[in-house]
């Protein structure tokens, strides 16, 4: 039987039929830009293979690509400036725009299917440091380009945001102008892999320096500001021992909207 028989025939199916089947023919596959480059050890090239259902007609594809995307999982890396811009994130004045950078670079993505994305993981794009305005911008594009749940970071990556610090003022300003926003949805941020020694020097910095407050579960939340989603990193896990009183003062301030909102 030619395939002009069998297409009508398996689109004849109840469509609860066809979605079961699609369901058993659509695994999960890993993806990622052309454009981007990871310097990471853990991250090796995996099978980006296309599952054959998608091949067989437009018709079959356009009903199974909604699977695909839902359960395909996005490689991805903050973008990582020249190294004569580098500096300059952290300097007064205009800022890099690295949202339309990531825009660039996964522009051969219909925005439709990026939308269905609900798993991510976050290698390093290269070996030196990584500035937190990069990984936020990154996390920000998340939140407005897919429907990112989880976020999985590699140990390389884990030990790369340490060079700049959070932009505790913009959070802090959030909360002074809008402290009745609701929760939106909350991402959680993880790594599946043991900690390292210098992780585990660095975790229990992190806790010296909280003194008695709680090191939050959840790293990012996400809230609903006219329509808008607008990332915001739990400024606890970026504490110093350095940090003056007015900016610890910020942080507590911060650090107690998200549970007061989600109760």
């Amino acid at each position: 039987m030619d395939d002009e028989h069998i297409e009508p025939i398996f689109l004849r199916l109840p469509f609860e039929i066809r979605s079961r089947i699609y369901d058993f023919a659509v695994s999960a596959q890993h993806l990622k830009a052309q454009d981007q480059r990871f310097v990471d050890p853990q991250w090796h090239d995996k099978p980006m293979g296309i599952p054959g259902v998608l091949l067989v007609n437009k018709a079959i594809s356009q009903e199974a690509i909604p699977i695909f995307y839902a359960r395909a999982i996005l490689n991805v890396a903050p973008l990582h400036p020249p190294e004569y811009l580098f500096d300059a994130l952290n300097a007064r004045g205009p800022k890099l725009n690295l949202t339309l950078g990531l825009q660039r670079i996964f522009a051969p993505f219909p925005a439709q299917n990026l939308a269905r994305i609900q798993t991510c993981h976050i290698f390093a794009g290269q070996p030196k440091a990584i500035s937190a305005e990069a990984y936020e911008a990154l996390l920000g594009w998340l939140m407005t380009r897919t429907s990112v749940q989880s976020i999985q970071l590699s140990p390389r990556l884990m030990t790369r945001l340490r060079r700049a610090r959070t932009d505790l003022e913009s959070t802090h300003s959030l909360y002074v102008a809008a402290s009745g926003l609701s929760v939106f949805k909350t991402v959680y941020i993880y790594s599946q892999h043991a900690r390292s020694p210098w992780e585990l020097t660095q975790m229990s910095r992190l806790r010296s320096a909280l003194a008695d407050r709680e090191l939050p579960v959840v790293q990012a939340y996400v809230w609903n500001k006219n329509g808008a989603e607008e990332p915001c990193l739990d400024p606890r896990w970026d504490v110093r021992h350095n940090d003056d009183d007015q900016r610890r003062a910020k942080m507590d301030q911060v650090s107690t909207w998200p549970a007061a909102c989600a109760g």
